[in-house]
């Protein structure tokens, strides 16, 4: 009776080990594909409260329109920070481009994704070239406006991102 005790508790421990380690391994791509309902109900303000390691795949969940609302609502906001009078026109620029192609976020196809990586590399490369000899930014600074969705905090380009936290859910 002890013997069979002794076996029943050791597979229950198995399965608990298991289980726990498989809960472990739930990845940030399939946590977003598990929860793509939800995400898809996210504004900009929600989506930054993921952390770092969830916020990519999140954002690959998101409709086309919801990427660009996104992408509008961090340049606005970034557009609030104390900037002179020629960034400040630049910013607007990049906003412009933004309302102004919304090709860049419908690609469907291969051919459509490939003409609009050609029309994003000219638009960039232009306005990053303008930004860093024209208005001395700093590399950082652009990547933090066009490079990455999260909050730009200053105008050296840091970002207000929330570390790893091991698991995400919606509404965290």
């Amino acid at each position: 009776m002890k013997k069979i005790i002794s076996t029943l508790v050791f597979i229950l421990c198995i399965i608990g080990v298991s289980n726990i380690l498989s809960a472990q391994t739930i990845t940030p791509k399939m946590w977003a594909e598990a929860s793509k309902d939800e995400i898809q109900k996210m504004d900009w303000n929600d989506w930054l409260k993921l952390d770092g390691d969830h916020r990519l795949p999140a954002f690959g969940q998101l409709k086309p329109e919801q990427q660009r609302s996104f992408w509008l609502q961090k340049i606005e906001d970034a557009s609030k920070l104390d900037w002179d009078a020629a960034s400040l026109a630049h910013i607007h620029k990049l906003l412009d481009a933004i309302n102004t192609n919304n090709n860049w976020f419908m690609a469907k196809t291969d051919e459509e994704r490939e003409v609009m990586q050609g029309e994003l590399s000219a638009f960039f490369n232009g306005w990053a070239k303008f930004a860093m000899t024209e208005l001395n930014w700093s590399n950082k600074l652009i990547y933090a406006l066009v490079m990455d969705l999260g909050k730009v905090t200053d105008k050296e380009g840091n970002l207000d991102v929330i570390i790893n936290r091991g698991s995400c859910s919606v509404g965290r």
